[in-house]
């Protein structure tokens, strides 16, 4: 089977959509009905990043071992995008909010959005819009640690005959990590916990599940791509019976059953996908959207979820052809 026949543009779409959701309903205080509250919290958007990610690094190794192009790929993939987002993000706070800014912290927000420590925020921006300008990015640095990870447990998981005994033992080990995750908070220091929640410890155990479907596609693509429903369904039911509540900072059975059905769905049905992946800008943008509308007061109407949601979709279109031009030209000069 072509692995490149899927639909996954559309499932990241999908992914990101999800995360707008939840972050456009929080901070515009516009509660979610509940039918649609459990279909959301259901169909999590960072988990399917993390699985979906991890099947296309292992898939991309297969072909390519060379530590320099593998970096140099993934940086061009993250970063230009990243880097516009960072510094319009800037623009618009100093424009907004130029009075309460300090200029040194400033400058080590920026320069840490940048790279890979999103999750730190000076006080000086606590009083921006909902607190994190742009919170949502603390992913990044996380799937920087995983890619780094990937790659060395290919290299070394590669020739040996136990490979596949090897890379199962490991998604085992994850999820214990992520499991006993939420239980660590209250034996160490409240920093230390939060800490060790933005390494790629509690998180690794869904690139590795997509390594796994990865290494073994051609045993069960066609039984995912026959029994992705039920799969998804099984997912769906584990959510709404809040069956794994409090046990790990994703449910480990809940979220494989997700990552098998998502990628049954990609390529059980590859007509559905869209020809372009506008998911990276409008999970980079739409958190900066909506701190600049609470900033203004725009709580509660249903019209400024609209909005930002339209607005988010925009500035998508716009990077993926701008920034995200240069760094496919990026990828695509780098040879092997």
């Amino acid at each position: 089977m072509d692995r490149k026949k899927n639909c996954f543009n559309l499932i990241r779409l999908l992914a990101a959509i999800e995360v707008f959701i939840g972050h456009a309903s929080e901070h515009f205080e516009i509660p979610l009905p509940p039918i649609l509250y459990e279909i959301w919290y259901a169909f999590r958007g960072v988990p399917i990043f993390f699985i979906l990610s991890g099947f296309l690094i292992w898939n991309s190794l297969l072909k390519e071992e060379n530590f320099k192009i593998y970096c140099r790929k993934r940086v061009a993939r993250l970063y230009p995008e990243l880097w516009a987002g960072v510094l319009i993000n800037a623009a618009v706070m100093l424009a907004v909010y130029g009075k309460e800014i300090m200029i040194v912290p400033f400058i080590a927000f920026t320069f840490t959005q940048a790279t890979v420590f999103q999750f730190w925020t000076p006080d000086c921006l606590r009083g921006y819009g909902v607190g994190t300008p742009n919170g949502a990015l603390w992913t990044i640095g996380v799937m920087v640690q995983s890619y780094c990870m990937i790659f060395a447990l290919n290299k070394w998981l590669r020739g040996r005959k136990s490979r596949m005994k090897f890379l199962i033992a490991l998604l085992f080990a994850g999820m214990a990590l992520n499991i006993i995750t939420p239980g660590m908070k209250g034996f160490f220091p409240d920093i230390a916990y939060k800490l060790w929640s933005q390494t790629f410890f509690p998180y690794i155990w869904l690139f590795i599940l997509g390594a796994v479907i990865c290494e073994c596609f051609d045993g069960i693509i066609n039984f995912l791509m026959k029994y992705w429903p039920v799969l998804l369904a099984a997912s769906l039911l584990i959510s709404v019976l809040h069956l794994e509540n409090g046990i790990g900072i994703y449910g480990t059975v809940g979220n494989s059953l997700l990552g098998a059905a998502i990628v049954g769905f990609a390529y059980a049905l590859p007509d559905f996908d869209i020809k372009y992946d506008f998911s990276y800008g409008f999970y980079i943008y739409h958190m900066i959207v909506i701190n600049l509308m609470v900033e203004y007061g725009c709580i509660g109407k249903v019209s400024y979820f609209l909005t930002a949601f339209i607005a988010s979709a925009a500035l998508a279109v716009i990077s993926y052809y701008a920034a995200g031009g240069i760094g496919r030209k990026l990828r695509k000069d780098v040879s092997v």
